[in-house]
């Protein structure tokens, strides 16, 4: 893999949108209770490379979301903005006195082919 940022334990290649962590070993538990949270489409396109299992990466940022979606032949990076709600939108959080303040605007979402391109998108390249 090329264009690998690594940050403590965390390594990004931002060519692919594919990361890992030190504790990834190939079928480790850290590796297997991380795919328990995501996707069955993220699950199904993990590789394993240097014997650390790599997954496609899902990131929220103040400015939006991004994520794959689609199917394992065809799949595409989505960027869907973060929007303000209004105060009549507003809801309680669960078990909080606070009330959500925002939600993801997944209805104006826009496709990418490359996840360099909805960082770009985000601002973060």
């Amino acid at each position: 893999m090329s264009s690998i940022i690594k940050e403590g334990s965390d390594q990004i290649d931002l060519d692919s949108g594919y990361f890992t962590r030190e504790t990834f070993l190939e079928g480790s538990d850290a590796s297997s209770k991380y795919a328990e949270t995501t996707t069955q489409l993220i699950r199904d396109l993990k590789q394993t490379r240097d014997g650390l299992d790599w997954y496609l990466t899902s990131i929220t940022l103040p400015a939006g979301m991004l994520f794959p979606d689609g199917t394992v032949d065809s799949y595409k990076w989505i960027v869907a903005p973060i929007v303000s709600l209004s105060e009549d939108e507003k809801l309680p959080i669960p078990g909080s006195d606070d009330t959500y303040s925002s939600r993801v605007a997944i209805e104006d979402a826009k496709q990418f082919e490359k996840f360099q391109e909805g960082l770009v998108y985000l601002g973060m390249l």
